[in-house]
């Protein structure tokens, strides 16, 4: 990806390869492939150059798709400025759509780029001509995705109130220009409920909302003929929103649905390993054993959290570490395990959960900055925290 770039501005790249060059005015679909052999732009990332011939006032349509890594679209008009560029505007989480109006006739340039310097992969790109209705249907979604990131960001910056408006925004344009089982509707639904569910007077709307979308994925998965790709989309987000049922029954103290509920999803944890991130199978397993442990269920709340922390373990120990980092996560694994008893969980009083809030709040600042936040050990921990103050009634932090 070329961060800096904007309208306006020439892309500086290297010499691109005179083969990828194709001058097509008809629609097109292709699989490409972006590795050492792509050309390079300066911030390190690859990409292939693809063009088309158009005419002013055309609406055209561009995509690129990629199951292996997140891609970045830009596009140059025919005097070699960037007139336009996406990340995450396409199907999917990691996907880039490009939708606009030709502004002149000529040549343009596709450029497929990935959003991280030096990732691989095969992707398909897509584009051709729309008529207006459709530009304004698919703008109005990319608007909607990038509502829906902006819910997201605010909720895990902890303005829960702010991440509301967007959040419903995004779900009633989806409603409005996607079928009714569209997947996106679902994930809609369920950050909405992921917000929502901060506020105890709203449970009742949550519950209601987890299960629209929960129908939504679970019709997803008998319909897909076993296409691996919408596969695995359901399956992770159905995954997601079985724990937030669970987790939402256990608040309710109706223990039977949530455990059913954490069963479900740990099921599909267990038949589908590989559509998983290793966030969601701790999540999984940790609400197992918290469940269990407040039903004094300790041998099988210990079970469950061991099996949590093992999966961080697995994952830590494929990242790649310098020698010091390995053995700051190894210390920081083994206070974990620490806190491990045959009851499970072991800081039930709110006094040794005020202790480890402490802890985890002036250790939790360096960790991120120096691994990031997506870093298994700093997920872990924020959990934890989250955890803690759940113990000191310290809901809505």
């Amino acid at each position: 990806m070329l961060l800096s770039t904007s309208s306006g501005t020439t892309l500086p790249v290297q010499a691109i390869s005179a083969s990828q060059q194709l001058a097509q005015i008809t629609p097109n679909t292709i699989t490409g492939q972006l590795d050492g052999n792509s050309n390079t732009l300066n911030d390190g990332s690859y990409f292939n150059v693809h063009t088309f011939e158009g005419q002013a006032g055309e609406f055209i349509n561009i995509e690129m798709v990629s199951e292996e890594f997140d891609t970045y679209l830009l596009l140059r008009g025919p005097d070699g400025q960037t007139i336009a560029q996406d990340d995450d505007g396409g199907n999917g989480d990691t996907n880039s759509r490009i939708v606009m109006t030709l502004p002149t006739t000529g040549i343009y340039q596709i450029l497929s780029n990935t959003y991280s310097a030096g990732t691989a992969g095969q992707y398909t790109l897509t584009w051709q001509l729309i008529t207006e209705d459709e530009v304004v249907r698919l703008q109005a979604l990319q608007r909607a995705t990038a509502l829906n990131q902006q819910a997201i960001e605010l909720l895990g910056a902890g303005q829960i109130s702010e991440a509301i408006y967007p959040a419903e925004e995004a779900l009633a344009l989806r409603r409005e220009y996607l079928d009714d089982n569209h997947l996106a509707i679902a994930q809609s639904l369920h950050n909405l409920a992921n917000i929502y569910r901060r506020f105890p007077s709203r449970y009742e709307e949550v519950e209601r909302l987890y299960l629209e979308a929960l129908a939504i994925t679970q019709e997803q998965l008998d319909d897909s003929d076993d296409l691996a790709l919408i596969t695995a989309r359901a399956n992770s987000l159905t995954v997601s929103i079985l724990n937030g049922l669970a987790w939402l029954n256990q608040r309710q103290e109706r223990y039977k649905e949530s455990e059913d509920r954490y069963l479900e999803a740990l099921r599909i944890v267990n038949n589908h390993p590989d559509d998983l991130t290793f966030e969601l199978v701790v999540n999984t397993l940790a609400g197992l054993s918290s469940l269990y442990h407040e039903q004094e269920r300790g041998a099988e709340a210990a079970q469950f959290g061991a099996e949590s922390l093992a999966v961080i373990q697995t994952q830590a120990d494929n990242l790649p570490l310098n020698s010091a980092q390995r053995e700051q996560l190894e210390e920081r694994l083994d206070i974990l395990s620490g806190l491990f008893n045959d009851q499970g969980f072991n800081y039930d009083d709110r006094e040794l959960a005020n202790e480890f809030e402490i802890s985890l709040r002036q250790s939790l600042p360096a960790l991120e900055q120096q691994w990031g936040r997506n870093h298994p050990d700093v997920l872990l921990d924020y959990y934890y925290l989250a955890h803690a103050l759940w113990v000191q009634e310290k809901i809505f932090q």
